[in-house]
């Protein structure tokens, strides 16, 4: 179960085969190991522009990503940009979010052991959710992106991201 909204995030990465948690999907903290393949670690950070009105709190994310291969490091990007980037109403465990990049990903150079590093900005606009009760004879199949569970999915009945 996350703890923090970065979690709840990490976790529906996970679910879109953007990364295995503990392996090469991080919270805040890159480990330094001898791995050659891409490594994600996403961090939330202050500030920034709040480029959309909405009374929904923007919560600002940065991905990072480092491979020895650059071209690995850029498709790993692609696929995280490709998967969050303006996605409605994608519903964790406890926010109901809607995600946009703030820029197109960048080289921020290379670390002590040559392997590249990209980092992409992002934004999401998060309020709470509350999942809609059962309606009696009609369960939930657990799970089917229908929105009906906690980190199912796409909430089924869009809208205004304000509360």
């Amino acid at each position: 179960m996350a703890t923090s909204f970065v979690e709840e995030v990490l976790d529906y990465a996970q679910a879109g085969g953007i990364g295995t948690l503990g392996d090469d999907l991080f919270v805040t903290i890159m480990p330094d190991d001898e791995g050659v393949g891409p490594t994600v670690v996403l961090q939330e950070f202050p500030g920034g522009p709040q480029p959309f009105y909405s009374k929904a709190p923007t919560i600002n994310l940065a991905w990072t990503v480092r491979a020895k291969d650059y071209d690995a490091a850029r498709a790993k990007m692609a696929a995280i940009g490709n998967y969050f980037h303006a996605e409605v109403d994608v519903i964790l465990e406890n926010s109901r979010v809607l995600f946009f990049a703030c820029n197109t990903p960048g080289s921020i150079g290379m670390d002590t052991r040559e392997r590249h590093l990209l980092r992409m900005a992002m934004i999401a606009k998060a309020t709470a959710y509350t999942p809609p009760e059962e309606e009696e004879g009609e369960p939930d199949d657990g799970g089917d992106g229908d929105g009906g569970s906690p980190g199912g999915g796409k909430d089924p009945n869009p809208g205004d991201l304000d509360p």
